[in-house]
């Protein structure tokens, strides 16, 4: 690896970059440094380009797999809330009981992610059974939250590791969903043609390693 210059190509969204492909990508900067990493969107060919070889691996949650890929589990995942600093909801001193109505107070900003060819919402609270709320935008990217919750009361609901990298990064509060109802899975999945490459073993030892 320290010698090496393959290029690995991982698909995955912008929650699986900031969860797995930059811890992932810190790592070989210091251990192969001549080994290039080339991340691509996930869309409806991401199975198929795994299939053909045009992928090496894939960041994916615990959906059902087609026959012939493998997968394995990088972590559990949760839910949290994450707004701007000093926002009311932080203020009120919030309780685990009465969180689910006091979302539903404020309007939200909603992920939606890649499913097939088209993108859906994942109204987290919708989810939940909470109350009734007001969506004021609707985005596929985690990483735009922080400039569409600044300096508004809005909140976004999504993935525990996305809100704790944002809030750091962006100067922002966040609060954990009491739920576990919506927990998830996050995984890393491959084709049957690239299981026993070596290369692609190699990275997918060093995806375990870096988030560990």
């Amino acid at each position: 690896p320290s010698l090496s210059e393959r290029r690995f190509r991982l698909a995955t969204t912008d929650y699986g970059m900031l969860a797995a492909a930059i811890p992932l990508s810190r790592r070989l900067a210091t251990r192969a440094q001549t080994v290039g990493l080339v991340i691509q969107p996930w869309n409806d060919g991401t199975l198929d380009a795994l299939e053909q070889g045009r992928l090496d691996i894939a960041l994916y949650a615990d959906d059902p797999l087609p026959p012939d890929f493998h997968s394995r589990d990088l972590f559990r995942e949760s839910y949290a809330v994450l707004m701007r600093r000093g926002h009311p909801l932080i203020k009120k001193g919030i309780t685990k009981k009465s969180m689910l109505m006091s979302l539903a107070k404020y309007p939200h900003v909603v992920a939606s992610y890649p499913s097939g060819r088209l993108y859906l919402a994942d109204d987290v609270l919708a989810r939940l059974r909470g109350p009734q709320h007001h969506i004021a935008v609707e985005t596929p990217y985690f990483n735009s939250a922080p400039l569409l919750l600044q300096d508004s009361d809005r909140l976004m609901v999504l993935p525990r590791i996305a809100a704790q990298s944002l809030a750091v990064s962006a100067g922002m509060d966040w609060l954990a969903l009491p739920s576990s109802e919506l927990n998830f899975t996050y995984r890393m999945i491959w084709h049957e043609r690239a299981h026993r490459d070596p290369g692609v073993s190699w990275l997918r030892t060093e995806v375990l390693a870096s988030l560990r």
